[in-house]
């Protein structure tokens, strides 16, 4: 189906947090099927409002729990979000450029920016709650 793996090394210690970046892994992974398998248009918009939303809702809930945590990074956490979200919604506005092309651009979100933020940004965060 072409999905996007969770590992473990994923983790940032907060099952609430890593069920939420599961979860935006499998969403981008049914985006994924959707664009692979020839759905109909109707499907991709569908995976594609579902992806985008559960980001900035993921990034809300993600920030104001470092908020609340007082973790020492959360301004500068808070402008990486904005930054990936800005990210992707340019590579949704680029699928008039057609399907497959937003596969590629995807695939490549996905792996270079969304999970190097997991695990990097992501876990650094966690480490600097109450810092």
């Amino acid at each position: 189906m072409g999905n996007f793996v969770w590992h473990a090394d994923y983790s940032v210690g907060n099952d609430v947090v890593d069920g939420q970046h599961k979860h935006l892994l499998e969403l981008a992974g049914l985006l994924r099927h959707a664009l692979t398998t020839g759905q109909a248009p109707a499907v991709v918009e569908d995976a594609l409002r579902a992806l985008s939303r559960y980001v900035a809702e993921h990034f809300t809930e993600e920030e104001a729990l470092l908020e609340a945590l007082g973790s020492s990074v959360f301004e500068v956490h808070r402008r990486q979000h904005r930054r990936l979200e800005a990210e992707l919604e340019e590579l949704l506005a680029d699928r008039d450029l057609g399907y497959r092309h937003l596969e590629d651009k995807l695939v490549d979100w996905v792996e270079r920016r969304l999970v190097v933020h997991l695990i990097r940004e992501d876990r650094a965060a966690a480490r600097s709650v109450g810092q």
